[in-house]
Formats: structure tokens, sequence, C-alpha cells
């Protein structure tokens, strides 16, 4: 009788196979998110954050038109176009009715320079006259 000689009984070593068929915890291990090596996920990191700056900028511009586009909106009146100037330039309308800025208001928001007058004395007066101190 012959012996014959059967493989599976052989100790199998590490090299013989690849590591995700022996331990898939370290197929994983070795490469985080199946990245082939860490510099290659470092660079895609890098194109990530690429990637965000330039999605963060398109969302700064297009909330920048919006806000400009609120500005001349018909249904908005004067209060809320002003107001919508005013967060764009990041400014407050002047309480002078001479400023030489409220035509440039009046046009920006197409309003007429009595509306814009108009805004300012109602501002005038929802704001209350401080106190005067002894």
């Amino acid at each position: 009788m012959t012996k014959r000689y059967d493989s599976s009984l052989q100790p199998r070593r590490i090299f013989d196979a690849p590591a995700s068929s022996q331990r898939p915890e370290l197929a994983s291990a070795s490469r985080p998110e199946g990245h082939t090596n860490y510099l290659r996920g470092a660079e895609e990191m890098l194109i990530d954050f690429r990637q965000r700056l330039e999605l963060d900028a398109k969302e700064r511009i297009e909330k920048r038109r919006i806000d400009m586009a609120e500005q001349t909106r018909e249904p908005n009146g004067a209060a809320a176009r002003i107001r919508a100037w005013e967060k764009v330039h990041g400014l407050r309308m002047p309480s002078s009715p001479e400023h030489p800025v409220l035509t440039r208001i009046a046009a920006a928001t197409q309003l007429t320079l009595a509306e814009v007058n108009e805004e300012q004395r109602a501002r005038a007066a929802r704001t209350p006259a401080s106190a005067p101190t002894s």
C-alpha cells in the first residue's frame, strides 16, 4: 500500500496566499479604505480639501447672487430691499437724509430717493431716542 500525499495537512506559509484570504482583518488594516498606500490616501485628502474649497467658493458666490437679487425683487418692500443692500455691502444705511450714498442705495434697490428717505424716517421713528443724562 502506498501513502498518498495530502497537501491539506501541510502548514500554509504566509507568502503563499494573499493576506486577505488568510486574515481578512489584515487586509483592511494595512490598506485603509482600500487605498494601496498611505501616500495615495494623503493625496486624496488634499484633493478632497481642494474640492471642498471649490464647493465653498461656489456656495459663497451663489449666496451673494441670491442676496443681490433680493435687493431688486419686486414683491419685497423698501425695507426688505434696503436690508438686502445692507447685507450685501456689510453697511448700515446712513441716518443723514443728505448722505451721498442714498442715491446709490436707491439705484441698487430700484427704489426712488423718496422711498429711501421714507425708510430712513421710519427707522428713526422706531429707534428710541437716547434719554439725556445729567
